[in-house]
């Protein structure tokens, strides 16, 4: 990989980095204030609502989105604006057709829904509010597809920070006036209105070539072709990653899945930091051979160096995380959260293999382990939420998604014959062990800056570690520097 390709997908990997960072710590704040503005059962109310407002935006997709990101920048690739164009224009008017008809469908079949799936007719008037979120979440995404489509990654840091800091404002107020979880719903569903129309404003000044001008004929079959995979695999996937969230909803109390959605804010938060699959996914489409091989393989090597310490340092400071985040009544989450971080890990793997599979034109291949890992995802969920709870929930969710990586990297090794290097693996979870070690020897911390003083020491120990085995090296932060520069 060249040395400006590195610093390509450094830049893009801190902007879409910086925008998850801010995204999912924001989220954890946001919650944080949720959860001292509510009680767990108004609180459950309000992520469960949304829990299916992401089902049913997976539906409005029905990976649209990646094809437009896959064919688009394969286009500009080939300095071919024109067909990029093409591509833009048909995709959108597809997914002007599933955005309207998931929306609709929300809207009229909440009072079902409520009653006969969750048995809490309650749910009624937030499904209602949450079908416009589901339109104007899926136009803003639809957008943040063509910007990252052309490797403007900055405007995913833009849409991040605008709807947290709208959010900020408008959520907190309508709780405080009384009006409960529907009024946080709703205060959330202005946020994404204010935001899609600077998104759209952005776009269409920056980038009106992708909509406006001569269009010539693409290969249709080919792209349903693609898109009937990524829907597979789409659908399989929002099902796989709300399955555990809404058993807990039919199954358990309405609070259970308030303290797992405490948990799954904080991993998620970490996950959204280390994720790097936007960045090269459209680096992969535009490479084939030995360049493909090497881009997963440093891709793969910097994201494990990142990724690898995290679950150690969440396992050991989750409850205290608990407890400065949310209030004491949410100690329920800890033991969820412990298990839950493993999945840390499991992303970097599950993501690049999904992303590399798809910008080679094989969807199916991750489509169809997908159906696998969440039918086994269903059947461990309902086994252990019935028998352990919410740390039943946690477990099952884990076995499945390993299970899910792994056959994943089985996949790519026959079918591109690529595989990520073993010391990519070994050096980082070696470190890992090492810094895990050091800080179970040090006093558990019953001050905040003290848990901070803490993990910085075992950050610097990992460092050290890694700079000793070999894992890292002053080529790497020179490149880092170089794009601060």
């Amino acid at each position: 990989m060249s040395s400006e390709t590195k610093k390509r997908i450094v830049r893009n990997a801190l902007y879409n980095n910086l925008s998850s960072f801010v995204s999912k710590f924001a989220a954890i704040a946001f919650t944080m204030v949720l959860a001292r503005l509510m009680n767990p059962e108004m609180f459950g109310v309000y992520f469960l609502a949304l829990s299916v407002a992401s089902v049913v935006l997976t539906f409005s997709d029905l990976g649209v989105g990646g094809a437009l990101q896959r064919y688009v920048s394969n286009s500009l690739g080939k300095n071919d604006k024109a067909l990029a164009r093409s591509y833009s224009r048909y995709i959108l008017r597809i997914k002007i057709v599933l955005v309207m008809a998931g929306t609709s469908s929300l809207f009229f079949l909440s009072g079902p829904l409520s009653s006969f799936v969750f048995s809490k007719p309650e749910l009624t008037l937030p499904l209602q509010i949450v079908s416009f979120y589901v339109f104007f979440e899926a136009v803003s995404e639809l957008m943040i597809h063509y910007f990252v489509s052309v490797q403007e990654f900055k405007y995913k840091v833009l849409k991040t920070v605008f709807f947290q800091v709208f959010r900020f404002i408008f959520v907190p107020l309508l709780v405080i006036f009384g009006f409960g979880a529907e009024g946080a719903l709703a205060g959330t569903v202005l946020t994404l209105v204010l935001v899609t129309f600077i998104l759209a404003f952005l776009l269409f000044r920056k980038h009106l070539y992708l909509f406006r001008g001569p269009v010539k004929s693409i290969p249709r079959r080919k792209l349903f072709t693609f898109i009937s995979y990524t829907t597979v695999y789409m659908v399989s996937a929002a099902l796989y990653f709300s399955i555990d969230t809404l058993m807990i909803g039919a199954l358990l109390p309405i609070e259970d899945a308030g303290y797992y959605r405490a948990a799954i804010t904080i991993v998620s938060a970490f996950i959204g930091v280390v994720s790097i699959y936007q960045v090269v996914f459209p680096l992969f489409s535009q490479q084939t051979g030995d360049n493909l091989r090497r881009t997963l393989r440093e891709s793969f090597r910097y994201i494990s160096i990142l990724s690898f310490p995290l679950p150690f340092i969440l396992a050991l400071f989750g409850e205290q995380a608990i407890k400065v985040l949310y209030t004491p009544e949410y100690i329920p989450a800890a033991l969820p959260l412990a298990i839950l971080s493993l999945l840390v890990i499991e992303t970097i793997g599950s993501d690049l293999f999904t992303t590399l599979l798809v910008s080679q034109e094989k969807p199916q291949i991750p489509a169809y382990i997908m159906i696998f890992s969440m039918s086994l995802n269903c059947i461990l969920n309902y086994v252990f939420i019935i028998n352990f709870g919410i740390l039943g929930a946690a477990f099952a969710t884990v076995v499945s998604r390993y299970a899910n990586t792994l056959l994943l990297g089985i996949s790519l090794k026959r079918a591109l014959n690529i595989t990520p290097a073993f010391s990519s693996i070994a050096k980082p979870l070696f470190s890992s062990l090492i810094m895990f070690a050091f800080l179970w020897m040090l006093p558990a911390p019953h001050e905040i800056i003290i848990g901070i003083g803490e993990i910085i020491a075992g950050v610097l120990v990992y460092l050290t570690v890694m700079f000793a085995i070999k894992g890292i090296s002053k080529k790497d932060f020179d490149i880092v520097l170089s794009v601060f520069k």
